[in-house]
């Protein structure tokens, strides 16, 4: 369940929450380190897991998908499959935005096209960094 919040009076006002999975079988749910971020239109970006929803401990866990919504219209725009599994999302702003996600198989990081969820590259030998949480540049 997502529980959006108006955040635009002097006082949050809680909104009617919406269920993310909906009909889509599996226990999905949002999982990882940093879980969701948003591109400059305003579509949001969830990394999932399909067994996170009733599991206990699976909630930090990641997952293989990526979910983008439109959060105005509560609707799934398209799933992004990862080429492994992702621990952590950053989308980048502008009118060609890009996504990485953590790759805690190999600690690479791996660079998407967010608007296709076409995978592009993987960023790897880093050095003695561990890119487990990423920052998206505003």
């Amino acid at each position: 369940m997502l529980y959006p919040v108006d955040l635009s009076g002097d006082v949050a006002v809680p909104q009617e929450p919406w269920s993310i999975a909906g009909d889509i079988e599996g226990e999905w749910a949002a999982s990882g380190i940093r879980i969701s971020d948003e591109d400059s239109s305003g579509a949001m970006y969830l990394l999932m897991n399909p067994e996170a929803a009733n599991t206990d401990g699976k909630h930090n866990e990641g997952g293989p998908e990526v979910w983008v919504f439109d959060p105005g219209t509560q609707t799934l725009l398209r799933r992004i499959a990862l080429q492994e599994w992702g621990l952590s999302i950053a989308v980048s702003r502008g009118p060609d935005p890009k996504m990485l996600v953590t790759n805690p198989v190999d600690m690479s990081v791996e660079l998407y096209d967010a608007t296709t969820g076409d995978f592009i590259r993987k960023l790897s030998d880093i050095g003695q960094e561990t890119p487990l949480y990423l920052y998206p540049a505003l």
